[in-house]
């Protein structure tokens, strides 16, 4: 339950910072949430994708 409304409390700021709707919550993470944004992405070049072809 503690998880469920530490999303909810801070799902707000993290919507107004990027200004983008929410596509995907995952609550499962014992220490935070992860969250995909519509329109934003990690997967682009110099992100994460070292060594990857």
């Amino acid at each position: 339950m503690a998880r469920l409304q530490r999303f909810v409390a801070t799902l707000p700021q993290v919507i107004a910072q990027h200004q983008r709707p929410l596509v995907h919550a995952d609550l499962r993470h014992n220490d935070g949430y992860a969250v995909r944004l519509k329109g934003v992405s990690t997967s682009g070049s110099g992100a994460g994708g070292a060594g990857r072809n």
